[in-house]
């Protein structure tokens, strides 16, 4: 037993002071060795387990209200994805169907009024062409020329590395 109850914590600071590490560690094991020992109570247990098994109880109550609430959110998603998507669709296999029909109407009127199949097709390449001329149809084709072009010089470039890693495989 020592005299003086500072001295193993001057020791320990000091020697850490110094950073002479192993006079520290030996310093710190002695004061830790000479620390009474505290038995933990069995109600200290109790209310430690009690609060574990409740924060596991809530964090499992939390797990199963955001996988219920994703759950939900993914159903309306796609409930609604199927809604707007079947109502597109609807909308545009109205406006083929309506198409179709005027289409066929006009097509015999026009052979009941004694129109030639040249003017049908003359009459039908001149809706087409209208219909390309416009901005946006321009614009795809445009679009779809560059993309053509593109995967041409792509194909190109992949095409010419590969014949010549296979000169240099042959050399």
């Amino acid at each position: 037993m020592q005299t003086n109850p500072n001295q193993p914590w001057r020791e320990w600071l000091e020697a850490e002071a110094q950073e002479r590490e192993d006079a520290a560690d030996a310093a710190f094991a002695s004061l830790m060795a000479e620390a009474p020992r505290v038995e933990v109570s069995a109600a200290f247990v109790e209310r430690t387990m009690s609060a574990v098994r409740s924060r596991r109880a809530r964090e499992r109550r939390l797990q199963w209200a955001a996988r219920t609430v994703a759950a939900v959110a993914v159903a309306v998603t796609a409930a609604a994805g199927v809604w707007a998507g079947g109502a597109l669709l609807a909308d545009a296999l109205a406006n083929v169907l309506l198409a179709a029909v005027r289409g066929l109407l006009w097509t015999t009127e026009a052979m009941g009024g004694g129109l030639r199949w040249w003017a049908v097709l003359a009459r039908f390449g001149s809706a087409i062409g209208t219909a390309a001329a416009t901005p946006l149809s321009m614009a795809v084709l445009v679009a779809l020329q560059v993309v053509g072009a593109l995967a041409m010089y792509g194909m190109k470039q992949l095409l010419g590395d590969e014949q010549a890693a296979q000169e240099e495989a042959r050399v």
